[in-house]
């Protein structure tokens, strides 16, 4: 078991009443669990959550290795797919909304093998139906609720950004929370409920200001343009195999993670590997463009 899955699942059950309570699951988003190890009892529900979030993504790739009539592979298919089953009931219980972004992310490229037929955006308008038909039976049977307080706190920072060009926190604004008429509050202010606005591009703005930002987005925008056209190269020369879905996971993991995670240094382990794998993907497809074996 992946160490990092481990850790989600001795929390889950460590901050259960009774562990053994499979049914409970915490409705609160800004409350604190309980932390296997470490310096702290308890950390925020936040920071556990993003750690299931690799074996949450494998789901739509144990799939279709389970329709492949070799005992290796249907084997391995098995043992992701009961990794992601842990991890879909861990997000369940933590409500990690979020985790469903990355599960919707990890399975595009399954469409071309779902609705091969179909023209891409046929097969665009369908998996947004079935995401649609999915996301509304588990609001209905699983009780998971879709609202995330961080999309109107990323809202309201995003409209103050011209208000504090140079950074240096002065950025203070208000935000409904979900399901709710109460407010939150974001800035550095006594009793704020939030100091990052939860978004490594919108953290570094809010530290530095818009040219730090830029002069990170003017660095990788030219990676994540590389990636996905070594990832459509690769797919055309050799086809949508295991190794090639593998790392199309691992990095749809990590563009969600600089999406709506905070740049704190509970979550830099993850940003960090997963520059060495930009990197390390990077190489390979270079590679394969000239007929190289990899580094």
């Amino acid at each position: 078991m992946p160490p990092e899955l481990f850790y989600a699942l001795i929390s889950l059950a460590m901050s259960r009443t009774p562990w053994w309570d499979m049914s409970e699951s915490f409705q609160l988003t800004n409350i604190n669990v309980r932390a296997p190890w470490g310096s702290h009892a308890f950390v925020n529900i936040r920071s556990v959550e993003q750690r299931a979030f690799p074996a949450l993504a494998c789901f739509p790739l144990a799939s279709p290795q389970l329709l492949i009539l070799r005992l290796r592979l249907f084997c391995s298919g098995l043992l992701l797919l009961g990794l992601s089953i842990l991890a879909v009931h861990f997000a369940w219980a933590y409500q990690g909304r979020i985790g469903l972004i990355v599960l919707g992310f990890a399975s595009l490229p399954l469409t071309a093998f779902v609705f091969p037929w179909f023209h891409w955006f046929g097969r665009f308008i369908l998996i947004s139906l079935a995401a649609i038909v999915i996301a509304l039976l588990a609001k209905l049977f699983l009780r998971i609720q879709f609202c995330d307080e961080r999309w109107w706190q990323q809202q309201g920072f995003s409209r103050h950004v011209m208000h504090n060009p140079w950074g240096g926190h002065l950025i203070q604004e208000s935000y409904l929370q979900c399901n709710s008429t109460s407010e939150l509050r974001f800035g550095q202010l006594v009793g704020s409920d939030q100091l990052s606005p939860h978004s490594v591009l919108l953290d570094i703005w809010n530290d530095a200001g818009w040219l730090a930002t830029v002069a990170m987005l003017l660095a990788i925008m030219p990676m994540i343009v590389g990636l996905f056209r070594g990832f459509v190269e690769s797919n055309l020369l050799h086809a949508w195999l295991f190794p090639l879905a593998f790392r199309w996971i691992m990095i749809t993991v990590l563009i969600v993670q600089w999406t709506v995670r905070p740049f704190f240094y509970s979550y830099q382990l993850m940003f960090v590997l997963g520059f060495m794998s930009v990197g390390a993907l990077s190489a390979e497809f270079a590679c394969g463009r000239k007929n190289e074996a990899p580094i």
